[in-house]
């Protein structure tokens, strides 16, 4: 029975054990400028872990800038304990009587800290004024959306820093910023001379309104020999409140917003245009624009008046940026031959010298496009040889000499009939044997062809196929729906990065258009072109 007491004593007390924990917090300081940091420890013994809401709640008021625990165990007559350190380091996120919250573990709490943080602009230094000058300056305070200002960091110093100064960084949810540049210089000034450091950002906004953004600081320490000692300094620069302005209700409302100082375009084409159907066209259209990064530049061909005409096939090109240049790219292949038309481009942008609409274009442009072999073949070699050996009918004679006048006139007429039967029937020999002996002949005028060497890349084997096309006065329509695929798939990796088709599919491709036949004159008419719109 005794045994039993005893055993129900020891599992209230362990039980009264998990459940107690006792939990100190103390700060190493509890006064201190809001650019100094102190220690924060927190104590739980025996070992339990801290409740996360409490972290979290340490984080609305400081910043936690290190963050590490230790554990004890020790053994005393026997009875062992143990116990956990949690080290915070902390760095106050403003000015005032700043709580520290009560930290949990089991059924036990810290007592809340209380902190007094003041202003470290505040701070004595013993340094004449213009020894640290810290200044922040914006070319503009008036901006568009999306329009770049440029704010200059300039840090002026007659004195020299201990390792550790930093200049707090600029932090603001509707701009983008980036940096631009850094400097370092000497500047005289009066008798003497000051080190100069810039730090020079771009700010965009991104929607309009009016924005005060937070100061600049500058956190460092300096030797002071009559303390001997270092001494902690800090200095502030407020940066001017920003207006944005929107977007003026002049401006397109479909058009790509460009503010910027100035906006011009240019292109590579001639004047006059002409190329061959079925060959493609390389147009560059480069815009240079000033007071705009390039890259906020919309593509340039999305410009166009209006859109490029069904016989124009259209590959483009990824864009290329170089100092405030944006250039885009595209390949065009014109499939009818006659005259084609190149649409104008139009840009809209806002002036900001002027504060008023402009547009940047370019022409509207006219193509000569010259018909391929395939369009312009003449009529079928029996045809022509036809024409060329066909008797031609004598004239019409004369009133007075349909009149028998003697009988030498009548022979030499009937010897002339004659001649021409002889010749006519001559001609049907000549066409019945040409065309009884075209087959026995075919061999020989392909025989070139199968003396062509095999390309040895994809865009050889194009230009061979396209060569073939036109040589033999054929077109694509000739191909099977699956062949006609494999070009088109070649013609996308040629001109818009596409994906290869088979090295195989291709060698098969090529040697089914050598193979092919010209078209009649009245098919090649209707399907002269290589590509399909």
């Amino acid at each position: 029975m005794v045994r039993i007491k005893r055993l129900c004593l020891f599992l209230v007390i362990l039980l009264s054990n998990l459940a107690w924990a006792d939990v100190v917090a103390h700060a190493d300081r509890t006064e201190l400028y809001d650019d100094e940091t102190f220690q924060l420890s927190v104590t739980v013994s025996p070992i339990a872990e801290l409740e996360q809401s409490d972290i979290d709640a340490l984080q609305t008021l400081f910043e936690i800038t290190r963050n590490y625990r230790q554990e004890n165990h020790q053994s005393i007559n026997g009875r062992s304990s143990s116990s956990i350190t949690y080290l915070f380091g902390l760095q106050p996120k403003q000015v005032g009587n700043l709580a520290i919250p009560s930290f949990h573990a089991g059924n036990d709490e810290s007592q809340p800290i209380f902190i007094s943080v003041k202003d470290s602009s505040q701070r004595k230094d013993g340094l004449a004024d213009d020894a640290v000058v810290l200044s922040a300056t914006l070319d503009s305070t008036n901006p568009y959306v999306d329009q770049s200002v440029i704010l200059t960091i300039e840090l002026q110093t007659k004195i020299s820093f201990a390792q550790g100064a930093s200049l707090s960084d600029l932090q603001a949810d509707d701009f983008d910023i980036e940096q631009l540049d850094t400097k370092n210089f000497t500047r005289n000034k009066g008798n003497s001379s000051v080190s100069v450091y810039q730090r020079i950002l771009r700010l965009t906004p991104k929607k309009a309104g009016v924005y005060q953004l937070p100061d600049i600081r500058l956190t460092a320490q300096y030797p002071n020999q009559q303390l001997g000692r270092y001494v902690r300094l800090s200095r502030t620069a407020s940066i001017e409140p920003i207006e944005v302005k929107p977007i003026p209700a002049e401006f397109p409302a479909s058009a790509f917003w460009l503010p910027a100082t100035n906006l011009t375009l240019t292109d590579n084409l001639s004047t006059p245009l002409s190329v061959a159907a079925n060959e493609h066209l390389e147009w560059q259209i480069t815009a240079n624009i000033k007071g705009l990064d390039a890259k906020r530049l919309p593509d340039l061909f999305s410009g166009l008046e209006s859109p490029l005409a069904d016989n124009i096939r259209q590959y483009k090109n990824n864009p290329a940026f170089a100092d405030s240049k944006r250039t885009d790219s595209t390949a065009l292949v014109f499939t009818q031959p006659g005259q084609a038309a190149l649409p104008a481009v139009r840009i809209p942008w806002w002036d900001l010298t002027t504060d008023s609409l402009q547009w940047a274009t370019l022409p509207a442009r006219n193509v000569q496009v010259t018909g391929s072999i395939a369009a312009t073949v003449p009529a079928p070699a029996a045809t022509s040889t036809n024409v060329a050996t066909s008797p031609q009918q004598p004239e019409p004679l004369p009133a007075s000499a349909t009149q028998p006048a003697d009988s030498t006139n009548s022979a030499i007429w009937k010897l002339t009939t004659a001649l021409f039967a002889i010749l006519w029937l001559a001609t049907i020999v000549v066409l019945i044997w040409q065309r009884r002996s075209l087959p026995t002949k075919q061999p020989a005028s392909t025989k070139p062809e199968t003396r062509q060497k095999t390309p040895d890349s994809a865009k050889g084997f194009y230009q061979a196929i396209i060569a073939s096309f036109r040589e033999k006065g054929c077109s694509r329509n000739q191909l099977t729906p699956s062949q006609q695929e494999v070009l088109e798939m070649l013609e996308n990796h040629l001109f818009k990065n596409g994906q290869a088709p088979d090295i195989k599919q291709i060698k098969a491709l090529w040697k089914t258009v050598q193979q092919l036949k010209p078209e009649t004159s009245e098919t090649a008419e209707k399907n002269f072109t290589l590509y399909r719109a």
